[in-house]
């Protein structure tokens, strides 16, 4: 019963960038030029936490998982009650695959641009998002669980592409992954 907001985009083929449409003789709208989809992105239920620190680390763990530090936060912030979903991925990736902003085929995903990095590896077998046809759908019956096979570059484009449906700043920089902290939009 998650709610959403609907997002409907009007993909122009053949015609990229441009707001144009092929007429025919008679001035009536080339159906094959056109494509109109549809997206659904899950609401994401926000918690505020107040500027306070906290103990991160292990002792025992994989190299960048140690040594167990201090982290402070200097200023109240949201953060997501849930981790983010296979149909919130599948729904915010399929606004950057049609808005050129990813790219994906049976074996991974990747960023467009100069800089290319993996975001995630959906040809694991473990994976349950699939594209076809510029939409990413998730395995029936794996919806509502958490995201996984997703890299930190694929997280941080999810907060980029989030930000930029919401009509927020962009926190992340496309060529190199800076942050920019002051921005408004979803980091992670």
């Amino acid at each position: 019963n998650m709610k959403g907001f609907t997002i409907l985009l009007i993909i122009i083929f053949l015609i990229p960038y441009y707001s144009c449409k092929k007429q025919d003789k008679n001035g009536s709208l080339d159906d094959k030029l056109v494509k109109t989809l549809e997206i659904r992105v899950p609401d994401i239920k926000l918690i505020p936490l107040r500027a306070a620190c906290f103990r991160m680390g292990s002792v025992y763990g994989d190299a960048d998982e140690t040594p167990v530090h201090t982290v402070v936060f200097t200023k109240n912030i949201l953060m997501g009650k849930y981790e983010i979903t296979n149909s919130q991925v599948a729904a915010v990736y399929t606004w950057g695959l049609v808005n050129g902003k990813i790219r994906a085929d049976e074996e991974a995903v990747v960023n467009t641009g100069e800089n290319k990095r993996k975001l995630m590896d959906i040809g694991y077998p473990d994976c349950r998002l699939h594209v076809a046809d510029e939409v990413f759908t998730v395995i029936e019956g794996f919806e509502e669980h958490p995201c996984t096979l997703i890299t930190w570059y694929g997280a941080v484009m999810f907060c980029t592409l989030l930000s930029r449906i919401e009509g927020r700043e962009q926190v992340y920089s496309s060529s190199d992954f800076s942050c920019d902290w002051e921005k408004d939009g979803y980091r992670l």
